[in-house]
């Protein structure tokens, strides 16, 4: 893409922690959060800039740090909190004592495995996935979650009643679910979602 001039921006919200070269492709623009997979708090991510295109960035808000130019540009924003990105070399290096590369397969063999069990509810239709990945979507049945208020309602209904929380996604014709999986998940979590799920899908049909 590069040699005919096209520029590349990649959203890798989910990247950091997940893989393990998050920043394979050696995109021109790349950000990514640290705070789902790398332990850290919320709102630390990462942006990361190739050098031809490093002029160009420009802080949002002026600070006294704009004469050196990016990257201490954008990271000194006067009274910004700072206390997220102070502590995420902390999250990553848990993450290194873990063995990152353990916990990775740890948590997709455990999306995959909650993905199986909602996968033999009638109507739930698995999505192509990335192996390696530690999370799986599926398609809700026809009159699920089919907008923004009602997935809403769903994943809410979900989270009060389960103590479960999942992405439900709005879409015409049927929404889909998210399933993840992370190291203080458990299997039976996921069999606890799979047994009641099926109640839920009802009422959100007859409640549309």
């Amino acid at each position: 893409m590069r040699e005919r001039g096209v520029t590349t921006v990649v959203d890798g919200a989910h990247a950091p922690g997940m893989l393990a070269d998050p920043l394979a492709g050696g995109a021109d623009f790349w950000f990514g959060n640290l705070h789902k997979w790398g332990y850290a708090p919320s709102g630390s991510a990462l942006l990361a800039v190739a050098p031809q295109h490093r002029h160009r960035v420009r802080a949002l808000v002026p600070s006294w740090e704009d004469q050196h130019g990016f990257p201490r540009s954008v990271e000194y924003r006067a009274t910004v909190d700072y206390t997220g990105l102070l502590a995420a070399p902390e999250g990553l290096d848990l993450l290194e004592r873990l063995d990152a590369a353990k916990v990775r397969a740890h948590n997709s063999a455990l999306a995959a495995h909650g993905a199986a069990l909602l996968a033999e509810i009638p109507g739930l239709t698995p999505l192509p996935y990335t192996d390696g990945i530690a999370m799986r979507t599926l398609r809700l049945p026809p009159g699920v979650a089919e907008t923004p208020d009602r997935s809403r309602a769903l994943r809410e209904e979900l989270a009060a009643r389960l103590r479960i929380r999942v992405l439900i996604w709005p879409r015409p014709g049927g929404g889909g679910i998210r399933v993840c999986g992370q190291i203080y998940n458990r299997p039976e979590e996921y069999a606890r979602l799979a047994a009641a799920l099926p109640d839920h899908l009802g009422s959100a049909v007859r409640r549309a």
